[in-house]
């Protein structure tokens, strides 16, 4: 794909990146940030492209006539997920102001697509609202605000850092690229309102059922602390045992000084209302609705804090953001 700037006669080309093109690559994420990026591979030839063959990042290059790489974007996505992270998005100073980013987005859609994805969710950050406004031309909605996911250092040399003082918090978007199929779901107090306004957002169509009665014996749960000292709890499915389940997670997490976590658990398992208790009586609360996240499920995601967050201080572009973090904000202050 290429297109000309005509108004200064520039001339671009989004394409996959080949085997030479790392160095430029690498070049683009230490010229915005330095040594502070969080993903490892854009360090690592070797990681980068063990990545790439795998699957496990999709990435574009924008170049220009010289070949000189200038712009970069990929989707990340796990084994056998249905759903990918769209990120590692980074444009050169010298080059901003030429529509790359949106550019780019556009033709990330056509590899989504080829690999079958029913859709893409991003994570912009909360230091500016660039990104958040290229999420929001692109059409999708915001879905979640997660607090202190970052270091505090992970923003942009040389930016007006209003959010300094405490980590940095990413907003959670979402579009999907396939047309959803209609759920059919039990919407769990005291999330319900704000789930079905994240639904409607995301243009999907749900039938409020009654709670599901069928348990299981034992829950299905994973615990994992991630490279910036995020935990992260995974029910994949909730049983009888959910106290001693949650609690022994608490604990393993408790071996780490994490700076916080989220807790993943689909949104029509029979007992969710229960975990909600549970989660609240020990400080977590509303994060936001992950489509699709978990083998197809939809996933409930609350969060805890083990740090101060103002977020008063973050940068928020659209008016679905701002009233998602006044309900968080909310929820918060009543745990």
């Amino acid at each position: 794909m290429s297109f000309t700037d005509t108004k200064e006669n520039i001339s671009f080309i989004i394409e996959p990146p080949n085997e030479n093109d790392f160095d430029g690559i690498s070049r683009c994420f230490q010229e915005i940030y330095g040594g502070h990026y969080f993903h490892a591979e854009v360090s690592s030839a070797t990681l980068y492209w063990e990545k790439v063959r795998a699957g496990a990042l999709i990435p574009l290059v924008a170049r220009v006539s010289t070949g000189e790489v200038v712009g970069h974007i990929a989707l990340e996505r796990e084994e056998g997920a249905s759903v990918a992270e769209r990120g590692e998005a980074v444009v050169l100073p010298k080059y901003r102001g030429h529509h790359l980013l949106e550019t780019m987005t556009e033709r990330l859609t056509i590899e989504a697509n080829r690999n079958a994805l029913v859709g893409v969710f991003a994570k912009p950050i909360t230091v500016h609202t660039f990104s958040q406004r290229n999420d929001d031309h692109a059409g999708m909605a915001t879905c979640g605000l997660m607090l202190g996911v970052s270091p505090e250092t992970s923003i942009p040399n040389n930016m007006p850092a209003p959010t300094l003082g405490q980590r940095q918090s990413v907003v959670l978007t979402f579009s999907f690229y396939q047309p959803p199929t209609k759920r059919t779901l039990f919407l769990p107090a005291p999330y319900a309102e704000i789930l079905q306004k994240i639904y409607t957002q995301l243009g999907m169509a749900i039938i409020q059922v009654r709670k599901n009665s069928i348990l299981t014996h034992q829950s299905i749960v994973e615990t994992k602390v991630d490279s910036r000292n995020n935990g992260l709890i995974v029910f994949k499915k909730l049983g009888l045992d959910i106290e001693e389940a949650f609690s022994r997670a608490l604990a393993t997490l408790a071996q780490y000084s994490v700076f916080g976590a989220q807790l993943w658990v689909p949104i029509n398992d029979p007992r969710l209302e229960d975990l909600i208790r549970l989660a609240r009586e020990n400080k977590f609360f509303f994060c936001g609705l992950g489509p699709a996240f978990l083998n197809g499920q939809d996933i409930l995601i609350l969060q805890m804090l083990n740090c101060d967050v103002a977020i008063e201080k973050l940068q928020l572009f659209s008016q679905q953001t701002v009233d998602l973090a006044g309900f968080i904000a909310q929820d918060r202050a009543e745990i």
